[in-house]
């Protein structure tokens, strides 16, 4: 498995993966997300939670691309508080059992203390060969984005499975939802499998327990 971090960059940004800072910056000035005016906000905004919504990433003229990025998708997030980073990882499920984590990353907000802050959470994935490899299972390129006005960071990850997949699904992301500033929870997730059929699953570790292999990407708020 490796991880590549592929960063566009507005103000500046700060990156950390396992506990290892990766840092760039093109200006003194902190990178800091579009401010949501008061009257902009919903009533679930609420100090010290994060709130997610569904975000239509095809949507309009957006229609266009949606060839090229089948298995893709995003959520809307809006936070007030004082945890200044949103976390991203991923957890490997086979057979059953959670196998892998990958990552975490995070993405600094530099935000003023309780000013409401949004982004989008961006994903695509796809199926890629490894060239002049003589491997077995199926591998995945998937590229994570998080835009916002002032610019974005972006990181691919490789998802290697032993098995060979006949069929795969995204498994249908959760509605609006609020967590608490010191929790995570899974957004968007893709399983698959080398059978001719696969059982529906969502984000319960009950319901993953269903699946042959599944990946599934968490977001929380760090300090």
């Amino acid at each position: 498995m490796q991880i590549r971090y592929l960063l566009v960059l507005g103000m500046g940004l700060s990156l950390t993966l396992s506990g290892c800072d990766l840092t760039e910056s093109t200006a003194e000035a902190p990178v800091e997300l579009s401010t949501v005016s008061p009257a902009a906000q919903t009533a679930s905004v609420k100090e010290g939670v994060l709130h997610i919504e569904p975000s239509e990433l095809f949507a309009g003229d957006a229609a266009k691309f949606k060839p090229f990025m089948d298995t893709a998708g995003s959520v809307k997030l809006q936070y007030t508080g004082n945890k200044k980073s949103i976390q991203t990882y991923a957890e490997i499920w086979e057979n059953g059992s959670k196998t892998q984590t990958l990552g975490p990353f995070s993405s600094s907000l530099m935000n003023e203390k309780s000013t409401p802050v949004s982004a989008e959470w961006i994903i695509s994935m796809k199926e890629v060969k490894k060239d002049g490899e003589q491997t077995q299972g199926t591998h995945y390129a998937a590229t994570v984005a998080l835009v916002h006005s002032n610019g974005s960071s972006s990181m691919e990850v490789d998802v290697d499975s032993s098995i060979h997949h006949k069929i795969s699904a995204m498994i249908p992301s959760p509605p609006e939802l609020d967590i608490p500033d010191d929790e995570d929870a899974p957004i968007w997730g893709f399983q698959a499998t080398d059978e001719s059929f696969m059982k529906n699953v969502d984000f319960t570790p009950e319901s993953l327990k269903n699946a042959k292999w599944a990946v599934v990407f968490k977001v929380g708020m760090i300090d």
